[in-house]
């Protein structure tokens, strides 16, 4: 006896055999097909989870948490920025990498006195992303050390304001942050009023107390590179 095939069997089989679209989760039946993370898309099903514009004739896609992204899209939502100028980072741009942080080649430079870092320098970073090269630290328990004002408000940035201390007030520090590591506001007003100083140079003063011990290595490196830290013995 011949066995009937009936129409439901000829889609089960065609089911069976056909790749399934991962957005309509349907069978694809046409010749040609999208594959994208090991995932088959129907031609008009890739498309952009943001702004929903087709992707079937893009050159590049990018696949980010699960969402699939046009170009556009994916550099204005996951593209770095510069931890310094916080401008976007592009592809072809060289930068310097710091821990988490990446900062434009013209960017990497110290805050307290703008001597660009190169590779192989030793530096501090904090946790904000700000620079201290090893000179400044060094200096930062001597007399006439400088320390960044507030930020200009002219496109002028080669001035700076000179702190200079005298033997008193640098044994009055040492001693109180040898003791209190963690100062609040009350703290550096009352150590401004032995000191004679102001608050923000006792937090200037502070920051590189507590960073006098760590020091980090980079290396110039593209984009995707790597960055390894280095503990000062």
């Amino acid at each position: 006896l011949a066995k009937i095939t009936t129409l439901e069997s000829i889609r089960s089989r065609i089911f069976d055999f056909s790749e399934i679209c991962a957005v309509c989760h349907l069978a694809i039946l046409e010749r040609y097909f999208l594959v994208l993370e090991h995932r088959s898309y129907h031609p008009h099903c890739l498309r952009c989870a943001l702004c929903h514009c087709g992707l079937s004739y893009e050159p590049t896609c990018y696949v980010k948490d699960g969402l699939v992204l046009c170009r556009r899209d994916y550099t204005a939502k996951f593209r770095k920025a510069c931890t310094k100028c916080r401008l976007r980072l592009e592809n072809d741009d060289v930068v310097m990498r710091a821990r988490e942080a990446v900062f434009h080649v013209h960017c990497f430079s110290c805050v307290v006195c703008d001597t660009p870092l190169n590779a192989g320098d030793i530096f501090t970073m904090t946790e904000r992303g700000e620079i201290f090269c090893q000179r400044s630290l060094s200096s930062g328990w001597g007399i006439g050390t400088y320390f960044p004002p507030p930020p200009p408000r002219q496109k002028d940035r080669s001035k700076r304001m000179r702190t200079s201390f005298k033997h008193h007030q640098l044994r009055t520090m040492k001693q109180y942050f040898n003791l209190n590591h963690n100062p609040d506001a009350k703290d550096l007003k009352q150590l401004a009023q032995k000191t004679g100083l102001t608050k923000r140079v006792l937090q200037v003063i502070q920051l590189s107390h507590q960073l006098m011990d760590i020091t980090y290595v980079t290396t110039l490196l593209p984009r995707f590179g790597m960055y390894w830290p280095r503990w000062k013995p």
